[in-house]
């Protein structure tokens, strides 16, 4: 849904949704047993990483990109809304481990 209300090629945000799937994925178990700091990190570093290989991949679609406007009115607001839609869903997890 994301690619097709945007004017970016279909699958561009997937790849960096992907890489950071794969990143967490690669943690396997760990991730349940992390703290509330490391999730933090984990959010701001995905986040990060998934915008800029969405830049990387609309610059070698053609599209011009100021990096530095970029990081300013794109990558810090959505860290700042993913780490306040991370609280609810972390509480809502961790209620359903401790059941599990």
């Amino acid at each position: 849904m994301i690619d097709l209300l945007s004017a970016a090629p279909t699958g561009a945000s997937v790849l960096g949704m992907l890489l950071v799937i794969f990143g967490i994925s690669g943690i396997g178990q760990q991730v349940y047993n992390i703290g509330i700091l490391l999730l933090v990190g984990a959010v701001v570093i995905g986040t990060i990483i998934k915008q800029a290989v969405l830049f990387f991949i609309l610059t070698l679609a053609g599209f011009e990109i100021d990096w530095m406007v970029a990081a300013a009115y794109i990558v810090a607001p959505t860290i700042v809304y993913n780490l306040a839609l991370i609280w609810p869903i972390y509480w809502f997890m961790r209620r359903i481990q401790r059941r599990v």
